[in-house]
């Protein structure tokens, strides 16, 4: 009797262990599916280090602009020069030491930036093909003069060529009844000189501190 007993008892032991120990297989299970990421419709899950992060496709807000600032350029690739409706072009913070004379067909620029590059000598003559040109910017070069053809930009409000090497200036400037702002701080300039400048353009505003 007492063998029975002992029987029935350890039938129920291991029937009780072994609903416990299936309980927490399923619930294991459970678990891992929730923790585990859930690809979507068409879509294959991945590990971490198998996803790469690819740059959004940006829409181009102005496509009459050419930004190539700060590519380390010190030539300017014809790409660029085909661009003929484009009507700014930004070129700064490279290495250009000129500018190609093609530049001149750029012809519908209202805005040049060559800004902080290492140009020597003047600008192309070529520029005077450019008569929408509104803002020039060579300042920060090593400029040691400018092209009497500027004076040819009838449209021309802002000006500079703040610190270059200029000492001089062609007396076409004149012509440049549009000009609103003309900033040669950072020259070789002389009081006269200067002064014999501003008689040139009484209307625009210096900046020559």
């Amino acid at each position: 009797m007492r063998t029975l007993f002992l029987s029935i008892l350890l039938f129920f032991f291991f029937a009780t262990g072994a609903a416990l120990l299936g309980g927490c297989v399923r619930q294991s299970k459970l678990v891992q599916q929730e923790v585990a990421p859930r690809a979507l419709p068409g879509e294959t899950s991945q590990q971490p280090q198998e996803i790469v992060n690819e740059a959004p496709k940006s829409s181009i807000a102005d496509p009459f602009t050419i930004d190539v600032s700060g590519k380390n350029l010190s030539i300017l690739p014809k790409e660029i020069l085909k661009q003929t409706r484009a009507k700014k072009l930004i070129l700064s913070y490279n290495n250009f030491t000129s500018l190609p004379s093609e530049i001149g067909e750029l012809s519908n620029l209202e805005e040049l930036y060559v800004d902080h590059n290492l140009l020597e000598g003047a600008l192309p003559a070529e520029i005077r093909k450019m008569p929408r040109l509104r803002i020039l910017n060579a300042s920060n070069n090593h400029l040691t003069g400018i092209p009497a053809e500027i004076g040819q930009l009838n449209l021309l409000r802002e000006l500079n060529f703040q610190n270059n090497r200029l000492d001089t200036y062609p007396l076409e400037l004149g012509n440049l009844q549009s000009l609103e702002t003309f900033n040669i701080s950072g020259n070789l300039y002389s009081q006269e000189s200067l002064q014999a400048l501003r008689n040139l353009l009484p209307d625009t505003k210096f900046i020559d501190l």
